[in-house]
């Protein structure tokens, strides 16, 4: 049955089910087994890297600027539906 999701690799001992990345290389990006090194819970899932990006000061006027150049939708006039 095809899911739209990868297919995982075969479950080798000493390498990881998901990306194949062997115990002491890094995990593949967006590899659902990678943990996370802020709450040791699943990267892919928890938040924490993009919560730790969006406190760079420089991050944040690069997304302002970005949002001024395309500009923002104000609240109601969203176009996707709930």
């Amino acid at each position: 049955m095809k899911t739209g999701q990868p297919e995982p690799k075969e479950n080798e001992p000493g390498k990881c089910h998901d990306c194949g990345a062997k115990i002491g290389e890094l995990h593949e990006p967006n590899c659902d087994w990678e943990e996370c090194p802020f709450c040791h819970g699943q990267m892919l899932s928890c938040g924490c890297l993009t919560e730790k990006i969006l406190e760079k000061p420089e991050v944040q006027e690069m997304m302002e600027k970005i949002l001024k150049e395309i500009g923002q939708i104000p609240f109601g006039q969203e176009t996707r539906k709930y």
